[in-house]
């Protein structure tokens, strides 16, 4: 069934209204017009209630035989769809919290520029693991619900993490035997999109060898903070190893990119007292178009070792700060990590025979 099908149906006239109606409205306002219009029919399952309602349209609209109009015509359902309605049904939060856009600040954007720079400089590492949780699916309504369970995951992450494979006693749940305590380096960034509802997007550090463990590790962790049983879809775990020799890194700023893509527009970077350019035109943002509104008070978190204070005592200076806007990307972290690797390590032998 084409839409010009649809809409010269007369017994599916009310879904060529709501799917006229929903192209012009973001998930949230179509579920407050579906609500004012008389809601849901008696009976449907407001706690599995969670799919975007664009999707479901565009579904019945080509022709879809699993997506169905309930008798009342007032609301679209999907049989195998149940999900992604970040606020179903006009959801209002307690304690009438403050609104904002879900922008992500430009100092949030600063700081984990100058936090991923700092990473490959100062440790050789490149972010290989992005992990987006879909608050949505995991039925978190309330905005500042997920949001507060960033912390406590990432804490129980680094003692996954820093668990000695030699020293099997101290084991937590599944381990590969030969891994080896790693730290937990991280950050992440809260979107509100159009038709996505809340979620995040952290990037991390995991060793290629414990990757599959971990994502059954996360899937498994969140399950329980939510009370559902998860899969990959609410906690999706994409892990890259890429070649060369600033391949890792480019992978990471290519990621940084894209989680820091809601940066707020209208800040300008400068060198001296001279503004330069747009904040997002300088770090090579792709703006993603719609943003919603969010009373969570996070908007991102950086782990501690990757901290501005962290930064500052060792003398790091990012190329952002230091108005090197061409060279933002150009990945001199590496080299500057091995030069200093090698020095060190020289400086280290001389000392042993003093």
């Amino acid at each position: 069934m084409s839409r010009a099908d649809l809409a010269g149906d007369t017994s599916s006239g009310e879904i060529a209204e709501l799917l006229a109606v929903s192209a012009t409205l973001t998930v949230d306002e179509f579920a407050r017009h579906v609500h004012e219009c008389g809601g849901p029919p008696p009976g449907t399952r407001l706690g599995c209630f969670g799919t975007s309602v664009h999707a479901v349209l565009n579904r019945i609209a080509a022709g879809d035989d699993e997506a169905y109009v309930d008798p009342y015509g007032s609301m679209l359902v999907a049989l195998d769809d149940w999900h992604r309605l970040e606020d179903y049904l006009g959801y209002e939060p307690e304690g009438s919290p403050r609104r904002r856009k879900s922008h992500l600040p430009a100092r949030a954007a600063v700081a984990m520029y100058d936090a991923q720079s700092f990473l490959t400089y100062r440790h050789g590492l490149a972010l290989n693991t992005h992990l987006t949780l879909d608050f949505g699916l995991m039925g978190m309504v309330d905005h500042r619900e997920g949001p507060s369970l960033m912390a406590d995951f990432n804490k129980e992450v680094r003692r996954y993490l820093s668990v000695n494979g030699d020293l099997p006693r101290e084991r937590r749940g599944p381990r590969l035997r030969h891994a080896h305590g790693a730290g937990h380096y991280w950050m992440y960034s809260l979107e509100l999109g159009a038709g996505t509802g809340q979620h995040a997007h952290q990037l991390c550090v995991i060793p290629t060898d414990q990757i599959k463990e971990f994502r059954a590790f996360a899937v498994r962790w969140w399950s329980k903070a939510a009370m559902l049983d998860l899969d990959e879809q609410a906690v999706h775990v994409a892990h890259r190893t890429p070649r060369g020799f600033t391949g890792p890194y480019q992978r990471q700023a290519a990621w940084f990119r894209y989680i820091a893509k809601s940066c707020e527009p209208g800040h300008w970077v400068r060198k001296g007292k001279i503004s330069i350019m747009p904040l997002e035109k300088a770090l090579r943002l792709r703006h993603p178009g719609h943003i919603g509104e969010t009373y969570s008070a996070h908007a991102y978190g950086i782990c501690r070792a990757l901290s501005q204070k962290s930064q500052a005592a060792v003398g790091f200076v990012s190329n952002l700060r230091l108005g090197l806007f061409d060279h933002l990307y150009s990945g001199w972290e590496v080299p500057a990590y091995l030069f200093r690797s090698d020095f060190e390590a020289d400086f280290a032998n001389r000392t042993t025979s003093w």
